[in-house]
């Protein structure tokens, strides 16, 4: 009975801890400006209350390889209006370009804007300015992976992942998704 009960306890913290490994599931997303690859000014969670949002955002080259695995099933998942099913949701990967590399900004805005499908210039979001309140806000834990975030239209966020593509991932942020839009 002890074991049953030592073992239940350790079951409840992890999965309360699990929760939280990244962003605060259930808080206001902290506030976000930056600007598209078609240079608009999108602020979030400000711009995007009014519908459920998806953020993929990276802060290091090194989790490029595994945020570039996520583009394809997203943008035919969720941001693909020739599909039977199309999902209204706000959409935005966020290169976040902090410390030193913000003076390059400029060639690294330039070198997105080339190596990205025109088609997307509107989901890719960058941010230049402090990594580290992200870092420690979301609750980050390592440079070497993307993270990802649905917002709800309050802003809050409602399920966080990280790292590279699975289709059981696509499919948790799927399901969350259509019981809104149903």
């Amino acid at each position: 009975m002890r074991k049953r009960a030592k073992l239940s306890i350790f079951i409840f913290f992890l999965l309360s801890v699990s929760d939280n490994l990244f962003g605060q599931k259930g808080t206001t997303f902290p506030s976000l400006t930056g600007k598209t690859l078609t240079n608009q000014t999108v602020t979030i969670p400000i711009d995007t209350k009014n519908k459920f949002t998806i953020l993929a955002i990276a802060y290091s080259p090194k989790s490029d390889k595994d945020l570039n695995g996520w583009i394809q099933p997203i943008y035919e998942t969720f941001l693909d209006k020739t599909v039977l099913f199309s999902y209204d949701v706000n959409m935005y990967f966020i290169p976040m370009i902090g410390g030193m590399k913000q003076m390059a900004g400029e060639k690294i805005e330039q070198r997105l804007k080339a190596g990205i499908d025109k088609e997307l210039h509107n989901n890719v979001l960058v941010y230049q300015g402090s990594v580290a309140d992200y870092k420690n806000s979301l609750n980050f834990d390592g440079k070497d992976k993307p993270y990802f975030f649905i917002l709800d239209t309050s802003g809050k966020i409602v399920y966080v992942t990280s790292g590279e593509y699975s289709d059981k991932k696509l499919e948790e942020i799927e399901d969350i998704l259509y019981d809104v839009m149903e």
